[in-house]
């Protein structure tokens, strides 16, 4: 039979997981939250950039933005979507709203895919919010973990995309993963590894 003291210890250990898998629940709860946070922030930067435009420049970018994203949308999941962007005046106030059309229904970028199509489109944007500010920025994307909530299932076609966009556009990404599916398209690859000492090992892979 087990000892009294022999059940405390057991209990205790049992807590001790029990709080262990609570924090890291929360831990992941809390970096999903400052994702979609970014993501939001991206695109009212990009809505930001809309709003200072006139009207036939907005309407001349949106069509030039819709048919690139389009294009990386169709290219990544295989569907035939259609990035639309709307501007509305109600009052005195403009507003810009994203959404996808898909056989004539609308559908919202943040639910879709399971967060992934945010994920495509929001990269997107940032790549096109500096290329059509060349004069002024560096055309130089840095990426930490960007694309972790798109499904596996996509990654290779995803990382066609970025590699397309970067010879076509002039752009240079720099993107920090722990995803491997990304390291084919790359012209240079970074491995960073803990040793036993806890010192950071960097060994150039490509």
């Amino acid at each position: 039979m087990k000892s009294r003291f022999q059940e405390r210890v057991e209990d205790t250990q049992r807590k001790i997981g029990i709080r262990n898998s609570l924090q890291k629940e929360i831990k992941d709860l809390e970096g999903e939250r400052e994702g979609e946070e970014k993501k939001i922030a991206v695109l009212e930067r990009v809505v930001a950039l809309f709003n200072t435009l006139g009207e036939d420049s907005q309407r001349e970018l949106y069509k030039k933005i819709e048919t690139i994203v389009s294009y990386g949308l169709r290219t990544v999941f295989g569907e035939d979507y259609d990035f639309r962007i709307v501007s509305e005046v109600k009052g005195k106030q403009s507003t810009t709203r994203f959404f996808i059309n898909v056989k004539g229904a609308e559908v919202d970028i943040f639910s879709a895919k399971g967060g992934g199509m945010v994920c495509v489109v929001g990269f997107i944007l940032q790549v096109l919010t500096i290329v059509f500010m060349k004069d002024n920025v560096r055309q130089l994307l840095i990426m930490d973990e960007g694309l972790t909530q798109l499904s596996e299932t996509y990654r290779q076609n995803m990382a066609d995309v970025m590699k397309k966009l970067c010879e076509k556009l002039g752009l240079q990404i720099i993107f920090v993963t722990h995803q491997n599916d990304y390291v084919e398209v790359a012209d240079t690859v970074y491995k960073f590894q803990q040793n036993k000492r806890d010192f950071t090992e960097v060994t150039k892979l490509k």
